[in-house]
């Protein structure tokens, strides 16, 4: 959604262009946007403009696609965030405090899970030293 615009700009564009459609389609006016700042946020680390991994392959001496996929691959937890914000309102504290409690925890196993999954964390072999 970036496409190398600063975060700022972004936000502004697709707020623009999309909040207004999320809010048409049911989702609270406050998860709209934080559902297209988010997505502005994680432009700048996914390909194929991903100036954020490019300054960071430049800073490592690195592969600036390897690292633009790699930042995408420990990042893909952060792409299901906004859809949680939008079909769970208690995520951004609206709600009774059970719900909220409940929805974080939950959230947080979610995200911690997928992350794990990404990185076959549970799938490689232990090194002792």
């Amino acid at each position: 959604m970036g496409m190398g615009v600063p975060v700022t700009a972004s936000y502004i564009i697709v707020a623009s262009m999309a909040a207004p459609a999320l809010e048409k389609l049911g989702v609270l006016p406050i998860a709209a946007h934080l559902f297209v700042f988010y997505f502005a946020v994680i432009a700048d680390i996914t390909p194929p403009v991903c100036i954020a991994s490019y300054a960071a392959a430049g800073l490592a001496g690195a592969d600036p696609m390897k690292t633009g996929f790699t930042a995408t691959k420990l990042g893909i937890a952060a792409f299901i965030v906004p859809f949680m914000f939008c079909y769970s309102p208690s995520l951004m504290g609206i709600g009774s405090p059970l719900e909220v409690v409940w929805s974080t925890i939950t959230a947080a196993i979610g995200i911690w899970a997928l992350g794990a999954g990404v990185e076959l964390y549970f799938v490689r072999k232990k090194y002792h030293h």
